[in-house]
């Protein structure tokens, strides 16, 4: 099934959004957004496909019950069109040495576009069109920033993290240690105590008292090295314990998939879509 795909620059990033094309989709009024954010390295194109089988998967649904799905696509900061240092992008093994603060400030200020574009994109959407529901779902790195952003931003409705994490010193000093660094979180050039000090200030693991009304899913690979789900442990426990507390578990799971490395599986695409149809889209 084909998808309206059209091109804009909003306040200076270029976005691509996806929407049925079918009629009654197509006029539909009441539309939930989603920001889908790729992974490090990663070209977009590959998400404009993502985002058509989300799409069509959600214009299957029974329309009069479900809000209209706008997919909304850009580029991570330093990636594409916005590249600015290659090198930037690197690890460690790679060749980047100052790789743990460039990959938290890519990921934090993608975030904080999503922030940026809540704040201005209806101005750019159809005049006819108004924004009931925002969320956000991010592979990798743009689940590092999924996460980011469910807790920096209050509009949020619904955000699914797809082989992203939420405790970036969990995640990043074991990383350092298997590329051969010594390194601690105390003091380290490569892990320096500025970058300790933001963690401690904004990291989703400190943040999570922060989290309110987001319906919050996070999908991971039983198999994945990159980022193990291990290292959401201390993250997902205090969420849990979170959102069990208000009487609101339903809203939040963690979700693995056994057979998957670090990669976005078929498996973890229908649990997004799932998880979208219940709480992004329907009345």
């Amino acid at each position: 099934m084909d998808c309206l795909i059209e091109e804009q620059a909003v306040g200076g990033i270029p976005i691509t959004i996806v929407r049925s094309c079918v009629d009654q989709h197509l006029h539909q009024s009441d539309v939930a957004v989603l920001f889908l954010l790729h992974g490090r390295k990663e070209p977009i194109k590959r998400y404009v496909e993502h985002a058509k089988t989300l799409v069509n998967a959600m214009t299957k649904q029974d329309n009069a019950r479900s809000l209209g799905l706008v997919v909304v696509l850009f580029e991570q900061r330093n990636h594409g069109s916005r590249l600015v240092s290659a090198v930037a992008n690197e690890s460690w093994s790679t060749g980047n040495p100052t790789h743990a603060t460039d990959m938290w400030s890519i990921q934090y200020g993608t975030a904080k576009d999503v922030s940026f574009l809540m704040d201005v994109l209806p101005m750019h959407l159809s005049a006819t069109m108004s924004v009931h529901r925002w969320g956000v779902a991010g592979v990798s790195l743009g689940g590092h920033s999924t996460l980011l952003a469910a807790v920096h931003e209050p509009r949020l409705d619904v955000a699914v993290s797809i082989i992203g994490c939420g405790d970036y010193a969990s995640l990043m000093v074991p990383r350092a240690q298997a590329s051969g660094l010594s390194i601690s979180t105390d003091s380290c050039e490569c892990f320096p105590p500025s970058l300790v000090q933001i963690l401690t200030r904004l990291d989703p693991v400190n943040n999570v008292h922060k989290l309110d009304n987001q319906k919050l899913l996070i999908l991971g690979g039983g198999l994945d090295a990159m980022v193990p789900p291990s290292a959401n442990k201390m993250f997902i426990d205090r969420v849990r314990e979170r959102y069990g507390a208000e009487g609101k578990s339903e809203w939040f799971d963690e979700r693995i998939d056994p057979d998957a490395g670090h990669t976005f599986s078929p498996w973890m695409m229908v649990q997004t879509q799932q998880w979208l149809c219940k709480y992004l889209l329907s009345r």
